[in-house]
């Protein structure tokens, strides 16, 4: 999917949760019981490399109305406050938005783990699967095989890169169910000080 996003001449970004701009809130956000709240676009797995690949993203709201354009290496058509909002959503440093996204690029391994750290997907693999392209990596899904998938991802990813900040991380105090929410907190007891070389969610990062 990353060779998908990368080369498409244009990639539009579908909002459906986000209503017109009419309704006055500040852009890509919703009301929730009154509260301005960022799209669920930006807590989804998928999403990240949809985000990353193109070079062209044409954010819509609910009614296909154009919200803002990210024109990837022509900072002079992009809307600057629109990168502010996006760097703030995802946590990831305007410069790295601001140009057109490859595995080669100069962000750390730990970086791109942290982008993915609050994020959730359906399948628990897909916390892995998501991340292949980000990465360069090339990994034969295997539905099924659970956390195991991250561990194999953080393996491929050792195998082509001598960047040690694949072991900057730390522990989490609780184990996670496969959307990456807080599961039952009494596996800390038994987890949270259990020596691991490599990590079992991005959220480690």
């Amino acid at each position: 999917m990353w060779e998908w996003y990368r080369r498409a001449s244009k990639c539009y970004v579908y909002l459906s949760d986000i209503p017109p701009a009419a309704n006055g809130l500040p852009i890509l956000t919703k009301n929730v019981d009154g509260r301005s709240e960022p799209s669920e676009w930006f807590s989804r797995g998928w999403t990240l490399q949809e985000l990353l690949a193109p070079r062209d993203l044409f954010f819509c709201d609910s009614n296909w109305d154009n919200i803002g354009i990210l024109r990837k290496g022509l900072e002079e058509h992009t809307d600057q406050h629109l990168v502010d909002v996006l760097s703030k959503f995802t946590s990831i440093p305007s410069h790295f938005l601001m140009h057109k996204f490859t595995p080669q690029s100069t962000a750390s391994v730990a970086q791109k783990m942290s982008w993915m750290a609050h994020r959730i997907t359906s399948r628990i693999e897909d916390m892995a699967y998501c991340l292949l392209g980000l990465f360069g990596i090339h990994m034969t899904p295997l539905y099924g095989e659970g956390r195991q998938a991250f561990i194999r991802l953080q393996k491929e990813i050792l195998q082509q890169t001598d960047d040690e900040s694949i072991f900057a991380r730390s522990v989490p105090c609780r184990l996670f169910d496969s959307s990456g929410a807080n599961a039952d907190p009494i596996g800390c007891r038994t987890n949270c000080f259990r020596p691991h070389l490599l990590a079992k969610h991005p959220n480690s990062f």
